[in-house]
């Protein structure tokens, strides 16, 4: 695989095995598994198609504000995406020192490359920047809020971009929006709501921050569909849809056992799975391909290169899925 490749791309397989895309059991991704009830109103208005989008979104950041009381000197940005933002403040620190502790979000290190960036991959001292990935993708691992506190105390001068794509799947989850002035949270509705196609996700941060990332993305980044989507969103109450019970997921850990993978504790609604009885990476997902499931091979992920690990999401279809790969590792 390439070094940048995602999981997720179920039409090449598709094209390669003869499968209809919607047939694919996808657990390569860490989306939930189907979109809300409440956009379904948004997704009919076909009207919608031929308006452009609001610039910047400015609705959402209005309604968002009201809901959850944000404080005063920090502002909200709708965005296409989590990683939109994660090129566009590379971007803003093109040149600087930057931290990335592996292994994690492999576009930290692809944003920060092409902006030129120094890559700090052990520790925090003397950068400008930071990414941290909470709970972490793809090991699962959950940083405390006390953690989070204590670093962005001991570094005031260099700004935590703090990607809680996933905190939504974690019980008793936190939050650390509005902790402090050097602190970027990004959250997803993609990945949350199950709607990765709608590529919506928002960024709190120090308004100062905040317009230096809108100088950095396109007026109209976010399709008006998207904008009306997140709109209905922000409203709703509904739950995502695989914040399944600690049960569920005790009997997804168990399975992955059963099939001789070594999965690592994780907070979240995905493992990471070591391929046991020297069955590599590359083949298992190769092999769950042809029988229409998709794993998430990480061997291109710094500091997972050996090639004997795999993601695992606990998504829709998962034991079904899992039954059809069983004879794929001691095979």
């Amino acid at each position: 695989m390439t070094r940048y490749e995602h999981g997720g791309n179920v039409w090449t397989i598709a094209r390669t095995y003869g499968y209809v895309p919607k047939d694919i059991i996808d657990l390569s991704t860490c989306v939930a598994h189907s979109a809300p009830n409440a956009l379904k109103e948004v997704l009919t208005q076909d009207w919608l198609l031929g308006v452009l989008p609001e610039p910047y979104s400015p609705l959402f950041s209005t309604n968002y504000r009201k809901k959850n009381n944000l404080e005063a000197n920090f502002d909200v940005l709708l965005t296409a995406g989590t990683t939109e933002v994660i090129y566009a403040i590379s971007r803003m620190f093109a040149g600087k020192n930057v931290s990335i502790i592996p292994p994690t979000y492999m576009d930290y290190e692809r944003a920060a490359g092409l902006a030129g960036m120094n890559i700090n991959f052990d520790n925090y001292d003397n950068v400008k920047l930071a990414f941290i990935c909470n709970p972490n993708n793809p090991t699962g691992e959950l940083i405390s809020q006390e953690v989070i506190v204590k670093l962005v105390g001991k570094y005031p001068d260099t700004l935590f971009v703090i990607d809680e794509s996933y905190m939504p799947f974690v019980f008793d989850g936190w939050t650390s929006v509005c902790m402090a002035r050097n602190v970027i949270t990004l959250r997803s509705y993609s990945k949350v709501f199950g709607i990765p196609g709608l590529r919506i996700g928002y960024v709190v941060a120090d308004m100062a921050i905040i317009e230096g990332i809108k100088a950095q993305i396109s007026t109209w980044s976010v399709s008006t569909i998207a904008q009306q989507a997140a709109l209905k969103l922000l409203e709703s109450d509904e739950i995502p849809t695989d914040k399944l019970d600690a049960t569920e997921r005790m009997r997804f850990v168990e399975l992955l056992r059963a099939l001789g993978l070594a999965p690592a504790p994780s907070a979240t609604h995905f493992n990471l799975c070591q391929v046991l009885d020297g069955v590599d990476a590359k083949y298992l997902v190769g092999t769950a391909a042809k029988k229409g499931v998709l794993l998430r091979d990480c061997s291109n992920i710094r500091g997972l290169e050996s090639g004997s690990f795999v993601r695992v999401s606990m998504r829709k279809g998962w034991q079904q899925a899992l039954e059809r790969v069983a004879g794929c590792i001691r095979c």
